[in-house]
């Protein structure tokens, strides 16, 4: 049978962390290692890749062939109405796209009911596609009838999965998102979990949570995690970590140095959102990592409603040095104003 094949090099990392107060290198006889975690290759049948790491003189380089399977196996259907002149075009901001009716209208509902009803797209044989550019589009149309594929970016093979969602395409999309280039990865890791988020792909995110796991230091510090809605990171963290509650998430993102998640979390959970409830739970988050900005919303606070606070058995039990700074940033602050 036809196939269209797309061959990708897989790229991932891990560290080994070596303690010399866990052994002594001197006493490691030849032959023996240290060992990674072993990390699954999403997509290629359980293939797991690790690290060896001798410190014995011992050098061992081992070649071998591992057989998987295909990413992508597709009738050529084009084939079968290649010599039909295409009818319609998918109008692109960045070019056109032809295509046939009968070949869109069986695989998708929307443009089904485009061409089935007297709309503007059946008298004009013209359809204005929004938010996709040409390359995807593309893509998508011959990746669903059979042809050999390119190689493609992760961005491409994201766009091409928006398409067939935002068009009802749902026969290829299981297929599409088997695509090499759209194996978690930490060039690629922020797109494919957007995408899992918005389109509501559970799978695609758990292993989008697991690779996190595994490669937090490398994903964090980059520009595109930063810039993830904030519900989705939030989101990751707690599948990836098992944690429970948002507080959770703000002492793990504060303890692991996730700034951003830290300066949003703490002023949607605490600096805007004080009250009798989470004040000692912000206190104790305040004082314990030195927060500047909640110490002084927290002493306000006190101040305001100091009879009602000072009653709770929740204050009676903060720390030590949470109770003594919150008292003196208070006491400090009355006497500044008055």
């Amino acid at each position: 049978m036809p196939e269209a094949r797309e061959i990708l090099t897989y790229k991932d990392c891990t560290s080994i962390k070596l303690n010399k107060y866990d052994f002594d290198f001197r006493d490691m006889r030849v032959g023996y290692f240290r060992q990674t975690a072993k990390f699954k290759v999403r997509g290629l049948g359980g293939l797991k890749w690790w690290i060896l790491w001798y410190a014995g003189f011992f050098d061992s380089i081992v070649k071998f062939y591992v057989s998987v399977k295909r990413d992508l196996l597709m009738p050529c259907m084009y084939q079968l109405f290649g010599h039909v002149p295409t009818d319609v075009e998918l109008v692109v901001d960045s070019g056109v796209v032809p295509a046939h009716k009968s070949f869109l209208s069986p695989i998708s509902p929307v443009f089904n009911a485009m061409f089935s009803h007297n709309t503007t797209e059946a008298k004009s044989n013209r359809v204005k596609i929004t938010d996709f550019d040409v390359e995807s589009v593309q893509s998508a149309m011959d990746y669903r009838s059979g042809r050999k594929l390119k190689t493609i970016s992760a961005e491409t093979g994201i766009n091409m999965l928006r398409f067939c969602d935002n068009h009802g395409i749902v026969a290829v999309i299981g297929e599409l998102e088997r695509l090499a280039t759209l194996i978690p990865s930490t060039e690629n890791f922020c797109q494919i979990v957007r995408y899992a988020y918005e389109c509501n792909r559970d799978g695609i995110m758990a292993d989008c949570c697991k690779f996190f796991e595994d490669h937090q230091d490398q994903i964090k510090v980059s520009k595109e995690f930063a810039e993830l809605p904030l519900a989705l990171v939030i989101d990751i963290l707690k599948k990836a970590f098992d944690l429970k509650t948002d507080f959770d998430v703000l002492h793990h993102a504060q303890f692991y140095g996730i700034t951003f998640v830290v300066d949003r979390l703490e002023d949607q959970l605490f600096i805007k959102s004080m009250s009798i409830d989470n004040f000692c739970t912000a206190v104790k988050f305040a004082w314990k990592w030195s927060r500047e900005e909640l110490q002084q919303v927290c002493a306000k606070y006190l101040n305001d409603n100091r009879e009602v606070i000072t009653d709770l058995p929740d204050f009676i039990r903060l720390p030590y040095e949470a109770m003594q700074g919150v008292l003196k940033t208070s006491h400090a602050m009355k006497r500044s104003v008055t």
